[in-house]
């Protein structure tokens, strides 16, 4: 059995992580599991909500004409990804998220990706 690598949550402001309003509105779709997360899937998601929503993120579960971002997790269908890319939308992992809210990456450098 293989370890799964730990996540750690960041929080608005603690330990160099970005103030709580950074994401400011911007729609996210969350797909995905997320083992390195939580290893039950409901909890996992329900924890990257909470990360989300704390930074000013608004969580959704299907595309908006307003999403931002598709927060992809293992096991996706290649469809969405398809979705993503017609509609526009910034394909992000969870550790490309987690650079973003700890100001290692900055949204300009995202979207020149």
């Amino acid at each position: 059995m293989q370890a799964i690598a730990y996540f750690a949550v960041p929080s608005p402001g603690i330990d160099g992580a970005v103030h709580r309003k950074f994401l400011d509105e911007q729609v996210i779709l969350v797909i995905g599991s997320f083992d390195e997360v939580d290893g039950y899937a409901a909890t996992a998601k329900d924890k990257l909500k909470v990360m989300i929503k704390s930074f000013g993120g608004i969580v959704n579960n299907r595309f908006l004409k307003s999403t931002a971002y598709l927060l992809v997790g293992k096991g996706i269908n290649a469809s969405k990804i398809k979705d993503a890319d017609k509609r526009s939308v910034d394909v992000i992992n969870l550790h490309r998220l987690k650079r973003l809210l700890l100001g290692k990456v900055s949204f300009r450098e995202q979207l020149a990706r």
